[in-house]
């Protein structure tokens, strides 16, 4: 009597597991996940919005909605300018979508240090989404390089975690693999601000995720904000995909959604910020991946600057004098330069762009400088004694300047380098075999 009673209790527990299904703890864990990615959301250089770049904002239902949306991270160059007002009006935006928003911080957020301090009890850590690891880097701290105890931090996180995770996922602001003598050499970026000419990132960090034997993805956001920067950035090294992606700029706005399936594959998804197809700029590794071009040498010459004279003139000269040489400019527009030496943040100086057909000035206090010059059949220019036009070719001008040139030279641009040790540098540019431009390039 007991084993048949025994046997009915089996047959009832049987037919209630079948009925009603697993309780949700002997379910396996559903290991699928969303996150987005976005970069200089405070949007175009100069500009002060009411939080994030408007586009953007009109993106905010959207990622709300996503399928498995579980958190955000962006990455730096929140606020224009750091005030009480600029975050929160951030914090409004970040409020509407309801999740859970990592930040890591850029050079705009730490123009008011004591404000990062209070908002940011810490601003490099990690966490575990999902069986993947998550890490949010501040190169800040010591001009672009993860140094002292945030490096022994990642030591101490990559060592304890990597063997335990399917992913890799590291966040920060600045593009850290671009140097000026590397294969990235001709990307361009928002901002130098800050950077220490040498920097550990190829040499102490990128190692550390290439030893994991597991796929890396970083994610940096100082791209995109104006039309001197490029709207995003693809490479794949080794196990690492290096990826920047920003807004503000116009075309090519972009941000990420990031799509984790339950096997752990990733798919990272460009989305088009301006237009009605989300998709308009394809793949990411196809729009954003920049054609690395084929290493020359670049050809350079270093000369003091009062060498240099644009119809008699120093390109470096009184307010005056341009006016009395041009008349009055066709326009006069404010540059609103984010860094650099025309920077009115930086300087605290009012500058001007002072346009006179294929030549502009910049124009501050009572001093102009030629900015840049377009050479037409009556523009010319003076170089160490030699008068240069359009109507010369590369060899012709390298002639002129005592430049010897071989196969390996690029002969599309001649760098001129100032003797006084300005950080500035000049540039002779050709198209179609012949001179066409001078241009002159301040870092950040």
């Amino acid at each position: 009597m007991k084993s048949y009673i025994s046997n009915i209790l089996i047959l009832l527990s049987l037919s209630s597991a079948l009925f009603f299904g697993c309780s949700d703890q002997d379910k396996p864990e559903n290991k699928a996940y969303s996150f987005f990615v976005a970069g200089h959301t405070y949007g175009k250089a100069g500009i002060n919005n009411v939080g994030f770049h408007p586009p953007f904002k009109n993106k905010l239902d959207r990622i709300r909605d996503h399928h498995l949306m579980s958190f955000g991270v962006l990455t730096g160059d929140i606020v224009y300018e750091p005030t009480a007002q600029d975050w929160q009006e951030v914090d409004d935006d970040i409020a509407k979508l309801g999740i859970e928003v990592h930040i890591a911080p850029g050079n705009h957020e730490y123009r008011d240090p004591a404000m990062m301090a209070q908002r940011f009890e810490k601003t490099y850590y990690r966490f575990i989404q999902k069986n993947d690891l998550h890490i949010i880097l501040d190169p800040n701290f010591d001009h672009w390089n993860i140094s002292g105890d945030q490096l022994d931090f990642l030591k101490n996180t990559i060592k304890e975690s990597f063997e335990k995770v399917d992913n890799i996922f590291v966040y920060f602001h600045q593009v850290l693999w671009w140097d000026s003598n590397n294969e990235f050499a001709h990307l361009r970026l928002n901002s130098k601000e800050n950077r220490d000419p040498k920097l550990n990132f190829w040499k102490e960090v990128l190692p550390l995720f290439e030893h994991t034997n597991r796929p890396v993805f970083m994610f940096a956001g100082d791209v995109g904000g104006a039309g001197w920067s490029d709207a995003c950035l693809f490479d794949q090294h080794k196990n690492i995909q290096l990826i920047a992606s920003g807004m503000g700029k116009g075309q090519g706005d972009n941000f990420l959604i990031v799509e984790v399936d339950e096997s752990k594959k990733v798919q990272i998804n460009l989305i088009a910020l301006n237009g009605d197809d989300e998709n308009a700029l394809g793949k990411l590794e196809d729009f954003c991946h920049i054609k690395k071009p084929t290493p020359k040498e670049e050809i350079s010459i270093t000369l003091a600057m009062d060498k240099i004279q644009y119809n008699g003139f120093p390109f470096k000269m009184s307010r005056k004098a341009m006016e009395g040489m041009k008349g009055e400019p066709d326009s006069i527009v404010e540059p609103k330069y984010e860094c650099g030496p025309f920077s009115e943040d930086w300087q605290e100086v009012k500058f001007y762009q002072y346009f006179y057909g294929t030549m502009n000035f910049i124009v501050y206090e009572e001093k102009a400088e030629v900015q840049d010059l377009i050479f037409s059949s009556n523009e010319k220019i003076e170089i160490g004694g030699s008068v240069l036009d359009a109507s010369m070719d590369i060899e012709t001008v390298a002639k002129q300047l005592n430049i010897k040139l071989t196969e390996k030279h690029n002969r599309n641009i001649i760098e001129i380098i100032p003797e006084e040790g300005w950080d500035e540098y000049y540039y002779l540019k050709f198209k179609n075999g012949a001179l066409h431009k001078f241009d002159r390039f301040e870092p950040c």
